[in-house]
């Protein structure tokens, strides 16, 4: 394939939830084959962090995408300038980068891709979980949730078919999502669609591409870098025997970990910390991390301190939180939904256990349950909790399923998931006009 110049928008970077990571890597490996790779983004307001990027990309920063028109031209300008071959838009679901995209695309004939890291939705009735909050809230929410439901499902409706026809190609993470965007969109919209679109010959307008895990060795780990990500107050509780040497399974401490944005909607972590809160009082030698960042951050904390729930660990953000995973045994995931559920695979092919909620499609494609990691029935709580006391009172059953999840590293293998990038990008920029 011949080389090309590939620009990936994103709102802000770096933030690095799932999207800026799986974004980092794609954008890697693909730098690694010959292409010219740019990350086009907003510079994020919060203060720095290790932005884990190869140093064959480049990293463009803007303005703040809230001028449509303003930003739009700047983009235009730096298309022309750099000579880029395709945009792959990562930010399907931010509006303000759509707005730009809109106009990009009426003023040039460089192919887009828009990559949809999300679970769509064929209805927009969430489950009832999502009214827990503030009590009036959930009263309101309560009373008006009919009407909230239809109308945000007539936006959602809309806001798809908008991100269609500016695109040449949508990419999701699962098979099943392409079925849900032609029952969203409409079969007859879509059709519509695709003899309108450039370069994309032999490929429907939706196509699959999962998101890739590398394999890290554990011999891969490096103890004092280990000690220099993690903040102060944890870097005593980081010690040598934690993580995984010949002596196998047990050579972890007894930890369970939850990775990922410290956020109530969709992640839900209060029920983590609620599942916690019925089990450390029965397993006293264990502790439960929380190893992410976010806006409810404070919110937990204040939880944590009124109902005086024992060893709970606020982490904060951790560049390299696979090392963590080598060092705990199990992993907990409770989220409304998720597109892929990253944080999952990565835990398995660190030998962490998950437990999490069956409550996305791409759920039992991570888990086969019972081998290398438990599927709880959503939001069943007394469920996932006997799940979770069983596995932490059988260190056997533990072990077995750490060395079944290490042995999914081919299902996750990034050789073949950049091939498949790889031909999507050729065929799309094959015909396209520019």
């Amino acid at each position: 394939m011949k080389p090309k110049h590939i620009l990936f928008l994103l709102p802000e970077f770096p933030i690095l939830g799932g999207m800026e990571k799986i974004t980092a890597g794609v954008a890697g490996k693909l730098a690694e084959r010959g292409h010219r790779v740019t990350i086009y983004a907003a510079k994020p307001t919060q203060s720095e962090v290790n932005i884990p990027l190869s140093d064959l990309i480049t990293l463009h920063y803007t303005g703040n995408w809230k001028d449509r028109s303003e930003e739009a031209q700047k983009l235009i300008e730096y298309l022309h300038q750099e000579r880029v071959d395709i945009i792959i838009n990562e930010s399907l679901v931010s509006s303000p980068v759509t707005d730009v995209l809109e106009i990009v695309r009426e003023q040039t004939h460089i192919p887009v891709i828009q990559v949809y890291h999300g679970m769509p939705r064929v209805t927009y009735h969430r489950p009832r979980a999502e009214n827990e909050g503030v009590r009036y809230k959930r009263l309101i929410k309560s009373i008006f949730w009919p009407l909230y439901c239809i109308r945000n499902q007539k936006r959602y409706v809309r806001d798809i078919r908008r991100v269609l026809q500016c695109s040449d190609i949508m990419v999701v993470l699962s098979p099943e999502f392409i079925e849900n965007i032609y029952e969203i969109a409409g079969s007859e919209f879509l059709n519509s669609l695709t003899d309108k679109s450039c370069g994309h010959q032999g490929h429907s307008k939706v196509v699959c591409i999962p998101n890739f895990v590398e394999y890290i060795p554990l011999e891969g780990v490096v103890q004092e870098e280990v000690q220099e990500d993690v903040q102060e107050d944890v870097k005593e509780d980081v010690k040598e025997d934690m993580y995984r040497t010949a002596g196998g399974f047990a050579k972890r401490e007894n930890r369970i970990i939850y990775c990922g944005r410290i956020r109530e909607n969709q992640k839900r972590v209060s029920r983590v910390l609620r599942i916690w809160e019925r089990t450390a009082p029965l397993f006293p030698d264990w502790e439960l991390d929380l190893i992410g960042d976010g806006p409810d951050m404070k919110r937990y904390k204040r939880y944590v301190r009124k109902r005086g729930i024992e060893r709970v660990n606020f982490r904060g953000y951790i560049s390299r939180p696979r090392e963590m995973m080598y060092a705990s045994k199990i992993l907990l995931l409770t989220s409304d939904h998720e597109g892929m559920g990253l944080v999952v695979a990565e835990a398995q092919l660190s030998g962490c256990v998950p437990i999490i909620y069956n409550s996305f499609a791409t759920a039992s494609h991570l888990i086969e349950n019972g081998k290398d990691g438990l599927l709880i029935p959503p939001f069943e709580e007394d469920k996932f909790i006997r799940g979770l006391h069983r596995l932490m009172q059988s260190p056997e059953e533990l072990d077995r399923m750490s060395r079944n999840a290490e042995e999914n590293r081919e299902k996750y293998d990034p050789a073949g998931i950049v091939d498949k990038w790889e031909e999507i990008i050729c065929a799309v920029t094959s015909s396209s006009p520019r």
